[in-house]
């Protein structure tokens, strides 16, 4: 072996310090006594170096420091415990090079002669060792530059609550773990670099847990990647994404165990809270329900699904799952799980069959707990929307074809809520969606999405209302127009302007009938001049109920009814008695029994009852 001593003062001199020091730091590596010293236990592996301090069930200083000042001596850390520990500088920060492991590359023969060979590769642990322990030096430097806490994660237990906060894949690739976790308190998280899309991240966590205190530590990749583990073992964590973790092989296998709409509540009993929004969701998309109803009473919960427009009790649930069951609709909605006391509107999707399904979703504090009603929107039916299956008939229908061959004006479809009035606009819009056509929509909000439309979202939190998009679309060079909604004057007289000025418009209008529709244009301010020559036609509509196909049955009525029945018919105006049968009396009426297909209602799917009103000249004279 050459001679140890010339070594020692070859590698003093590349790391500027005296050569007896070296001397000590190699000794403790490779337990090698130095003047009588006692030696250093080696540790088992590199987990065991960098934790061995950290292996006690609280935070302790050792794994977190908040402030650090430098002294004229060296650096003195401030921990947690308010102590001060005066420090000499570290080995590798008095080294020129980087570290140990740099100056190994300069000359290995040199490194490989300080130790003997049995030593040899324990030395090489030791300095990849230390060359990670200059690394978390250096990130507590960076830490203490940007006002931030240092952590080192290794070793330290990590509370599942805290994990739970944010999604694992969200955590990887943020570079980013919640560590620890007080309920309406503190949070605490750890991050590899505090950049903008970890700063949203944590803006997000303080909304959604409003009141409570963030604390953000950097720490090292090492450090995060041992951190990351504890993912494992956690048990199955609902990410937070903005479609809900309800797959279509869930909502398929709900839908087949359920045979029957009165077994749903004996079903949720016997799961958990993930599969119990499962078989609601699944449940509702099989009887095509247009709306899910979720209410809190007293002693339980009432769920009902409004099914062809009428609203049905489904179940009765045990009051001990609401607060679970609200957070995961919640918690699917980007809605905040704490706020309680407030109305909160989201929305989520889910795929059946192939299909993308959305949901929006309103909650309404109530006496007993917040009432949530979640709408749902079927993609698939937008797509085969179309005038032809609505149910008008022929002498209707050929008054509305003749209406939309028009270059302007305007067309107002009428009736309640529910009534199917963005249905009909969708199916007329669908028809008119040309290349030659441009066309654009203000709605609040958008329901279905169709392609090659320009579809522009109201949003009141912005300003941005219906008069000011309008204001905006007759910029955009539209040959035809939808306005969601006309509800205040100042979205009047923008629709009836824009009509008179080479746009087709289409907008609603909240009437109990197609008349009704000059009056209530009226009410809301808007000039008859205007009225007059804009107004092309208004449309009032009703939704009814189908019978089931497949269970209907003949029903035979008393002379009574049959009587009403005729003179209803009757009165119906001269073009409309064509339709009906030459011999009235020897009508026919069915009813549905019920059986799968409808769920046992009797009834499946909805048709259009509609009224046309056509502004001839002789009522534009009235108007």
């Amino acid at each position: 072996m050459k001679d140890i001593d010339d070594i020692i003062k070859k590698f003093s001199k590349e790391f500027f310090m005296p050569a007896d020091d070296l001397q000590k730091q190699i000794d403790d590596l490779i337990n090698i006594p130095f003047n009588g010293s006692k030696t250093s236990s080696l540790p088992k592996d590199e987990d065991e170096f960098l934790s061995e301090e950290n292996s006690d069930s609280e935070l302790t200083a050792d794994h977190v420091i908040e402030e650090k000042e430098t002294t004229a001596t060296g650096v003195s850390e401030k921990r947690e415990n308010g102590q001060t520990e005066e420090k000499q500088p570290p080995l590798y920060e008095r080294a020129e090079n980087e570290s140990i492991l740099k100056a190994n590359k300069k000359d290995d023969s040199l490194l490989k002669n300080i130790a003997p060979a049995d030593k040899q590769e324990q030395l090489a642990d030791k300095m990849k060792q230390l060359e990670q322990a200059r690394k978390e030096e250096q990130i507590k430097e960076t830490a203490l530059s940007q006002g931030l806490g240092y952590i080192n994660l290794k070793g330290l237990p990590i509370m599942p609550e805290a994990l739970r906060l944010i999604a694992e894949n969200e955590s990887r690739a943020k570079g980013m773990i919640a560590f620890m976790y007080k309920k309406g308190m503190s949070i605490r998280l750890a991050v590899i670099d505090y950049n903008n899309e970890v700063q949203k991240i944590i803006s997000r966590l303080s909304q959604e847990h409003e009141g409570i205190n963030a604390s953000v530590y950097l720490t090292s990749e090492v450090s995060m990647a041992a951190a990351l583990k504890a993912y494992a073992a956690l048990p199955k964590i609902i990410p937070h994404v903005d479609e809900v973790a309800v797959l279509e092989s869930d909502l398929e296998e709900s839908a087949a165990e359920l045979k029957d709409l009165k077994e749903l509540a004996e079903k949720i009993k016997k799961v958990n809270i993930t599969q119990v929004l499962s078989l609601i969701l699944s449940a509702a998309i099989r009887v095509e329900s247009s709306d899910i109803h979720i209410e809190a009473e007293e002693s339980g919960i009432n769920l009902r699904f409004r099914i062809d427009g009428v609203l049905h009790h489904i179940a009765g649930l045990e009051r001990e799952i609401w607060d679970k069951l609200v957070s995961r609709i919640k918690l699917s909605s980007k809605l905040k799980i704490n706020i309680k006391d407030k109305p909160q509107d989201g929305n989520f999707s889910v795929h059946a069959k192939g299909e993308p399904i959305d949901f929006r979703v309103s909650t309404l504090p109530t006496l007993y707990g917040e009432s949530v009603v979640m709408r749902i929107l079927y993609h698939a039916k937008v797509k085969g929307m179309n005038l032809d299956n609505l149910g008008i008939e022929e002498y209707n229908r050929k008054i509305l074809d003749r209406e939309l061959t028009k270059p302007n004006g305007m067309l107002v479809v009428t009736g309640p809520t529910g009534a199917g009035k963005t249905t009909t606009l969708y199916a007329i819009l669908n028809k008119l969606n040309t290349a030659d056509n441009k066309i654009i929509t203000i709605e609040d909000p958008i329901e279905y999405k169709i392609k090659g439309i320009n579809q522009s979202q109201v949003n009141k939190d912005r300003d941005y209302t219906f008069a000011k998009a309008l204001k905006s679309v007759v910029r955009q060079d539209p040959d035809i127009i939808l306005v969601g909604e006309i509800r205040d004057k100042e979205t009047a007289e923008i629709s009836l302007n824009a009509a008179l000025t080479g746009h087709l418009l289409f907008a609603t209008l909240h009437t109990n009938d197609a008349a009704g529709t000059i009056p209530r244009f009226l009410a809301l301010g808007a000039k008859p001049y205007l009225l007059a020559p804009a107004l092309n036609t208004s449309l009032a509509q009703r939704l009814v109920r189908k019978i089931c196909e497949q269970c209907r049955t003949e029903e035979v009525i008393d002379e009574t009814k049959k009587e009403r029945i005729r003179l209803e018919l009757w009165s119906l105006p001269e073009q409309h008695r064509n339709l009906l049968p030459e011999e009235l009396n020897n009508l026919k009426f069915f009813k549905g029994e019920g059986c799968e297909k409808c769920a046992g209602l009797g009834y499946k799917g909805q048709i259009g009852i509609f009224e046309i009103f056509q502004v001839t000249d002789e009522i534009r004279d009235m108007i």
